[in-house]
């Protein structure tokens, strides 16, 4: 799994994986990881992609993207 992998990467906080109520969302699985900056994470991810030999797993599509929060409870 590709948590696993990146759990052990610098600076990884954490992640939450969030599954879609909706029987017709675009996309029914969402993980929302934390990193202390944006290089981590673009680092961690090229690694990922490079080196984890994570097999794919049919029906899911890996596409990181960063995001600021801008709203909290």
């Amino acid at each position: 799994m590709s948590r696993d992998f990146l759990q052990t990467q610098p600076g990884y906080v954490s992640t939450a994986l969030h599954q879609s109520i909706a029987p017709d969302a675009k996309f029914m699985l969402v993980n929302i990881a934390v990193w202390e900056s944006a290089e981590a994470f673009k680092a961690a991810s090229a690694k990922m992609m490079q080196t984890a030999g994570i097999a794919p797993v049919d029906g899911l599509k890996f596409t990181p993207g960063l995001y600021t929060v801008i709203v909290t409870d």
